[in-house]
């Protein structure tokens, strides 16, 4: 029995990612130089499914909300039996991959909009983590994020945020600038955050990394419709 299904690749492999994105192998040899290793995390797509349905055991379950919830009642479909299906991806629409060093995971990346989408802050996340990093070891952080950047990624807000603490730790100069912004043409204005990580961009290209400092009145202005 044949079968596409469209959606989560749960147990997509590296091979298979590479396939749909080859200019990212290249990238994942440089980084195994730097001892870092490559991990799926998550993906979007079409699969093909071929299962052996003489040996197959299969296990159906209808799954309808509460009454006082909305969402649609669906079923799930799962094999109990291994080795009984061979799966073989079509397309891939979307994917993240996380990149570990010494069990522990320094970022995660969006192949597909080429985004550094966060980065591990040293000053919290590792305490939850399974390895252990020292402080001369943040300069593999910045020199990933330095390689990555110059084959293209951009910093999410988040992961831009997190490299100004980790450069602020490592004894960089920090400044502040408040800038004052007028509209003048409400058609091109983006959301706050989009304007926020083009300029963070902006300034990573001129050695500068941007930590966000809120201002009421600004969130107001890019929360709120205008008048």
């Amino acid at each position: 029995m044949l079968v596409k299904v469209k959606g989560d690749l749960v147990s997509i492999s590296l091979e298979d990612l590479i396939n749909f994105y080859p200019w990212f192998k290249n990238i994942v040899e440089e980084l195994k130089k730097l001892e870092v290793n490559v991990e799926p995390f998550k993906a979007k797509g079409l699969a093909e499914v071929e299962i052996d349905c003489n040996r197959a055991v299969f296990e159906i379950e209808h799954i309808t909300p509460p009454p006082e919830e909305e969402w649609k009642p669906y079923y799930r479909l799962e094999i109990k039996v291994n080795d009984v299906a061979k799966i073989r991806v079509l397309n891939v629409d979307e994917a993240q991959v996380r990149l570990w060093w010494n069990n522990v995971e320094l970022a995660t990346i969006n192949l597909s909009s080429k985004t550094i989408e966060s980065l591990t802050d040293p000053f919290w996340d590792l305490r939850l983590s399974k390895g252990e990093i020292r402080f001369r070891d943040l300069r593999r952080i910045v020199k990933i994020v330095s390689y990555l950047r110059g084959k293209g990624f951009t910093l999410s807000k988040y992961a831009a945020e997190t490299l100004a603490k980790i450069h602020e730790k490592m004894g960089a100069k920090s400044f502040e600038i408040r800038l004052k912004l007028t509209i003048i043409d409400q058609e091109k204005v983006p959301s706050y955050n989009e304007l926020l990580k083009h300029i963070s961009n902006i300034l990573v290209d001129k050695g500068l990394a941007i930590e966000e400092t809120r201002g009421t009145r600004l969130i107001e202005m890019f929360e709120k419709p205008l008048p």
